[in-house]
C-alpha cells in the first residue's frame, strides 16, 4: 500500500475514535490487521491488543523497465476531482455519525463508524465505476491479487518480455535491454518470477475449451483460510520447472478459491475436501464413441501436489497415456463424432445379448436355489413325519408296556395266588429260573396252561423287582369270583396279546417247548404227565406275530432243571416256596 493510502486509514482510524487513539497506536493497528479500517476500529473499541506484525517477504526485483515512469501519477488527477465530487456528502456524514453515536451501541457505532470511513473518494469513483460498467470480475481480481502476493507474472508474459514490476505498479511496460538479454540466454526462468498461464474464464467455460480443443486441464482449487495455502502458492505455482511443464505440453490451467463462487462450484462438481488439490482432467474415449472429459489424477495435501511430484507426474505419466488420443483428437475431427448408426446398433444387439443370457442364467439360478428349496422342504417333512411316527410308535409301546405292567398284577392277584392257594394236587412241575433260582409246585390235574404261565410270570414278576410295574396303573380290569373267570379273563386278553408272556417253558429232556393255549388241562399235555422238569427261558421283546410257547428261542439266560414228577420228598430246591432238595441231579448240582 502506498505512503498516501496509509496516511488516509491513519485519518480515518483516527476520526473514527474521536482522538483515542494516536497515529502510532493506529499505524501498529492497521498494520496488525493489514490496514483494514474497520477491523482495527473493532480493535480499539473492544481494548483488544494489537495483533503481531506480520513479517512482509521480500522478493528478488529485477532491473527497472527500459522507459523510465512519468514522475507524475496517473492517479492524482482523478483523485483530486474525487475528493472535490466527495467533499458534500462527507459534511452531510457528521451529523449521522454524531447521532449514531447517541443512539447506537458502542459496537454498532464501531462497525457503522468504519463502514462511513471507507466511504472516500476513491471508494466513490470505485461505486460509480460500478454503476456504470459493473462490479469487476472476480477472477481477474483472484489472479491479480497472486500477482500481487508472489511478486510474480504469468509464464507467457514472461516470455513475451512483461518484468516482475510490470505486476506490482499495474503498468504494463516493456523490460530493459539486460532483462530481455538474460531471458533470451537462458531456457529457466527465475525461481519465483513466474505463475502459470491461468485461465480467467469460468469453470465450465474452461471445461468447454478443454473439450473444444483436446487439451489437458489442470485445476488447481485452493482456500485462503487453509494454513498449507501460502506456501503452495510461493513453492509450487511459482516453480519454475513445473510452470515450464504446463506451458511446454499446452495444458489448461485454472484456478479457484473455495470462498469465490466459481471455486466453490468447481470443489462441489469435483468433490474436493483436502486444500490445496490439483486435478488432471482430458478428454478420453466414451461408450458411443465421443470424447467425454475424464478425470486422470487427483493429487490434495502438501506432500502430493509438491513441485516436484506434480512435474514428474506430469512429465512421465500423465502426458505420456494422454498424448496419442488428444493427438489422434486433434488430427481427426471425426473421431469427436458419435459412433455410426450401425456402430450402435450393434452395441445395442451386444447388450440385448449380454441381457438375455444374464436373464437366463437368473433363471436357472432360481430353478436351482428353488429345487434345493422343495428338497430341503421335503426331507424336513419327511424327518418331521418319521419323527411324529417314532413319537407315536413309543407312546404306543409305552401304553403296551403299562397295560402289559397291570395285567402281570393282575393276574399274579387273580390267577396265581389262587393256583398257589389251591390244594395240592399229584403232578410235580419244578422250573428252574433265568436267574437260577428254582421253583416247585403241585398241580392238580385239572389245572390248565393259563394257570401254569402265569405262577411263572408271577415268580418273574417278584424277581425282577419292578416297582414301576409293580404299580403301573392301567385301564379297569375285570373283577372275577371265581379262578376259572379269572382264567377265561386272562385267556380272551391272551387272545389279542399273543406276546404278553416274555419267556418260553420247555420240558428239559428230551427238550420239548410247552406252548400255550387257551383252556389246555395239563392233564392234556403228554409231556407233563408223571411230572417234568422245564427250563424257563427268556425271550427279547420283539415278537414275530405267532404264539409266546413258538416264539424262537433268543434267551438271555437259561438253566435246565432237573424235576420228577414221582419225587419222594416234593419239594423245591433253593427256590422261593421251599429250601428243601427234591433229590434231582442238575447242572448246577453237579457244579
Amino acid at each position: 500500500m502506498s505512503s498516501s493510502r496509509q496516511a488516509e486509514a491513519i485519518a480515518q482510524l483516527t476520526e473514527v475514535t474521536g482522538g483515542g487513539c494516536s497515529e502510532e497506536t493506529a499505524r501498529e493497528m492497521l498494520e496488525g490487521v493489514d490496514w483494514d479500517v474497520q477491523r482495527a476500529a473493532e480493535l480499539i473499541f473492544d481494548g483488544a491488543a494489537p495483533p503481531p506484525r506480520r513479517r512482509m517477504e521480500r522478493f528478488e526485483v529485477e532491473d527497472p523497465p527500459y522507459n523510465p515512469p512519468n514522475p507524475i501519477s496517473s492517479s492524482s488527477a482523478p483523485s483530486a476531482l474525487a475528493r472535490a465530487l466527495a467533499f458534500p456528502f462527507r459534511i452531510l456524514f457528521y451529523p449521522l455519525r454524531a447521532l449514531a453515536a447517541v443512539l447506537l451501541p458502542r459496537s454498532a457505532y464501531a462497525t457503522l463508524a468504519a463502514a462511513l470511513a471507507r466511504l472516500s473518494p476513491a471508494a466513490l469513483v470505485l461505486g460509480v465505476s460500478h454503476l456504470l460498467f459493473g462490479p469487476p470480475a472476480p477472477r481477474r481480481d483472484l489472479l491479480r491479487q497472486l500477482e500481487e502476493d508472489t511478486g510474480a507474472v504469468p509464464y507467457t508474459r514472461w516470455l513475451n518480455g512483461g518484468g516482475d514490476a510490470a505486476a506490482a505498479t499495474g503498468a504494463e511496460a516493456g523490460p530493459g535491454p539486460a532483462t530481455a538479454q538474460r531471458r533470451g540466454a537462458r531456457a529457466l526462468p527465475p525461481a519465483g518470477a513466474v505463475l502459470p498461464d491461468f485461465q480467467a474464464m469460468p469453470y465450465d467455460a474452461l471445461l468447454a475449451r478443454a473439450l473444444t480443443e483436446a487439451r489437458i486441464a489442470c485445476v488447481v482449487l485452493i482456500s485462503s483460510e487453509h494454513d498449507d495455502v501460502p506456501a503452495f502458492i510461493r513453492t509450487t505455482l511459482t516453480d519454475p520447472a513445473f510452470v515450464k511443464a504446463l506451458h511446454d505440453h499446452g495444458v489448461l490451467t485454472w484456478i479457484g478459491d473455495a470462498r469465490m463462487r466459481d471455486g466453490w462450484q468447481a470443489v462441489q462438481k469435483l468433490a474436493v475436501t483436502t486444500y490445496p488439490s490439483v486435478i488432471f482432467l482430458a478428454p478420453q474415449p466414451a461408450a458411443r464413441g465421443a470424447p467425454a472429459l475424464r478425470i486422470l489424477s487427483r493429487h490434495s495435501g502438501v506432500d502430493a501436489t509438491s513441485s516436484t511430484a506434480l512435474t514428474s507426474h506430469l512429465t512421465g505419466s500423465l502426458v505420456p497415456r494422454a498424448a496419442s488420443y488428444l493427438e489422434q483428437l486433434r488430427t481427426n475431427p471425426a473421431a469427436r463424432q458419435p459412433a455410426p448408426h450401425a456402430e450402435l446398433a450393434a452395441a445395442r444387439r451386444l447388450r440385448a445379448e449380454q441381457d438375455a443370457a444374464f436373464a437366463a442364467s437368473a433363471a436357472r439360478d432360481r430353478d436351482r436355489i428353488l429345487g434345493a428349496m422343495a428338497a430341503e422342504r421335503e426331507a424336513g417333512d419327511r424327518a418331521r413325519a418319521e419323527a411324529e411316527a417314532a413319537a407315536a410308535a413309543e407312546l404306543q409301546v409305552q401304553g403296551q408296556a403299562v397295560e402289559r405292567a397291570a395285567w402281570r398284577i393282575w393276574a399274579r392277584r387273580e390267577v396265581s395266588e389262587r393256583v398257589i392257594n389251591a390244594n395240592s394236587g399229584g403232578l410235580r412241575l419244578a422250573f428252574r429260573l433265568p436267574t437260577g433260582s428254582r421253583a416247585v409246585h403241585n398241580f392238580a390235574a385239572k389245572d390248565t396252561l393259563t394257570g401254569v404261565f402265569c405262577y411263572i410270570d408271577a415268580q418273574l414278576l417278584e424277581e425282577d423287582g419292578n416297582k414301576e410295574s409293580m404299580t403301573a396303573s392301567a385301564p379297569a380290569l375285570p373283577t372275577p369270583a371265581t379262578r376259572e373267570e379269572a382264567e377265561r379273563a386272562m385267556d380272551a386278553y391272551l387272545a389279542t396279546h399273543p406276546s404278553h408272556f416274555r419267556f418260553t417253558l420247555a420240558v428239559a429232556y428230551p427238550r420239548t417247548p410247552i406252548a400255550w393255549a387257551p383252556s389246555v388241562t395239563l392233564d392234556g399235555v403228554r409231556e407233563l404227565a408223571g411230572g417234568a422238569q422245564i427250563v424257563v427261558e427268556h425271550v427279547t421283546e420283539k415278537r414275530s406275530g405267532r404264539a409266546s410257547g413258538e416264539t424262537s428261542r433268543a434267551s438271555l439266560a437259561g438253566s435246565r432243571v432237573s424235576l420228577d414228577a414221582a419225587s419222594r420228598n416234593g419239594t423245591p430246591v433253593n427256590g422261593p416256596t421251599s429250601g428243601d432238595d427234591d433229590e434231582y441231579l442238575t447242572e448246577s448240582d453237579e457244579e
